[in-house]
């Protein structure tokens, strides 16, 4: 039985979409490292930053930061 872990929901979308970080970071402007460390929870972005991630998977900017569980 696989653990479950919890991440943010802008990880989620991003692999379901099978986007890189880097190719996200291209279309919002931020770093692979940046989306990397937001995905982990470790840096939050700027609210036009958030808006722009949001605006690229067409959904709320305070779902990209709810938490999922994942298997």
């Amino acid at each position: 039985m696989r653990k479950k872990t919890k991440v943010l929901r802008l990880r989620q979308l991003r692999r379901a979409r099978e986007m890189s970080q880097a190719t996200l970071g291209e279309r919002v402007g931020l770093d692979k490292s940046t989306i990397c460390m937001i995905e982990k929870g470790h840096r939050q972005p700027s609210f036009e930053k958030a808006r722009a991630i949001a605006a690229e998977f067409g959904v709320p900017v305070e779902d990209l930061f709810s938490h999922v569980e994942v298997a």
